[in-house]
């Protein structure tokens, strides 16, 4: 029943690296699942690193270069119209995620919206 639910075709990769055996291409499958979720909860971290890394380096520059660390505001006037653009989306949208939440009586969100 199981490999119904998943369906054959999602399993006949599986199957035929086991040779065939259908428990060992479930358990094979599972195996595969727990990995993904394993790489992609890691993907995850190192994406927030690397984006907090960024983000700290861009705001000492630009206030060191400008004054103002809010680098996506774009107090030099180096970003693009369409990076300019994206940030307002973004922002706009964080805007409103947070005041759906405090409409719905949620925490607020971890970053202030400036």
């Amino acid at each position: 029943m199981l490999e119904e639910r998943l369906s054959p075709e999602r399993l006949s990769g599986y199957r035929a690296a086991v040779g065939g055996d259908r428990t060992a291409a479930i358990e094979l499958y599972d195996w595969n699942a727990r990995l993904s979720a394993t790489f992609w909860s890691t993907l995850g971290h190192v994406e927030i690193l690397v984006r907090n890394a960024m983000h700290q380096r861009l705001a000492t520059w630009s206030g060191q270069t400008y004054g103002e660390p809010r680098w996506y505001l774009d107090p030099g006037n180096v970003l693009t119209p369409e990076s300019r653009q994206t940030i307002r989306t973004a922002r706009d949208n964080a805007r409103g995620t947070a005041a759906r939440r405090r409409r719905a009586g949620r925490s607020r969100p971890c970053m202030p919206m400036r």
